[in-house]
């Protein structure tokens, strides 16, 4: 990731968006089907896909040994979902009618244990006690890394925040450094207003090392400062009610997460949902498509 003000550039979008959960509600706003594309053809396409061969070549170019499509429509907005399988996790590329695309990876959940750890790229070799990890697109800088906090961070978010991470969603996210969590307290409250919390390295640190926090656990977080920031953009709002009301598919809350910082992004959201979650699909991510396409 290139050295310059992408840290920054988080944190702005961040400070003008926070989080509040909504109910797990099953929506008939989106449907899924079968593709029709055949898998060679398919394979093809998604291969055509800079953003597909960014993440191939993050991940060591692992072979591909599986392909699937689907197609999943959400109002009038139909969205292609090409699945590509390898050793290492699934690689989703998303296209529209419109000419827009986004790609995202999912790690298998073994792929940080065992023999499989060692087909990972060292920078991606995240502790095996994190539940979830993912590789998303940011428009401006390309392949970001986002994966759970192990429950020994959660403890560590904890303490410096006082928030119970039984309440939280508390991830690691290479953009900034550092983490985001994202408070579920309160979120049936109409009145509730949504919040979130950055624990990263200051904005003038001269020694900060991007994915410091991707292949081992954090054990030191005094270096790092807290911000608490509160939503103001409706595309904000519904993406972290999205990611806070799928938690049961813990991969698609931090596929979400990116929705507001990379628009085109909705679209992984979207396939990270129907895939993963099948069916069950929360209102507030009909929303985020109204609210950020």
């Amino acid at each position: 990731m290139p050295a310059d003000d992408s840290g920054v550039n988080r944190r702005k979008v961040l400070k003008s968006a926070g989080t509040a959960a909504s109910g797990l509600v099953v929506s008939t706003g989106i449907t899924t089907a079968d593709s029709v594309v055949e898998p060679d053809e398919a394979k093809e396409r998604a291969l055509e896909s800079e953003y597909v061969q960014s993440m191939l070549a993050e991940l060591g170019h692992p072979e591909i040994i599986d392909v699937s499509t689907r197609q999943v429509t959400v109002g009038d907005w139909v969205i292609t979902g090409i699945d590509l399988e390898t050793e290492l996790g699934t690689l989703t590329y998303g296209e529209d009618g419109n000419g827009g695309a986004t790609a995202l990876f999912e790690f298998d959940q073994q792929a940080s244990r065992g023999k499989s750890r060692s087909q990972l790229p060292q920078k991606y070799r995240f502790p095996p006690q994190a539940e979830e990890a993912i590789l998303t697109i940011d428009a401006r800088e390309g392949v970001v890394f986002m994966r759970a906090a192990t429950p020994a961070e959660q403890r560590r978010l904890t303490k410096k925040t006082g928030v119970d991470s039984d309440e939280a969603v508390m991830f690691y996210n290479s953009l900034i450094d550092g983490f985001e969590i994202h408070s579920k307290h309160n979120a049936t409250a109409r009145d509730a207003e949504p919040r979130a919390y950055l624990v990263e390295p200051p904005a003038n640190s001269s020694n900060a090392n991007i994915s410091a926090g991707a292949s081992s656990e954090v054990t030191d977080l005094s270096s790092m400062e807290t911000d608490e920031v509160v939503t103001t953009s409706s595309c904000d709002t519904w993406a972290f009610k999205c990611m806070g009301s799928i938690t049961i598919c813990s991969a698609c809350f931090l596929a979400c997460g990116s929705a507001p910082v990379n628009p085109p992004a909705v679209a992984g959201c979207v396939l990270c949902v129907t895939g993963s979650c099948g069916l069950a699909v929360p209102v507030s991510c009909t929303k985020v498509v109204d609210e950020c396409v």
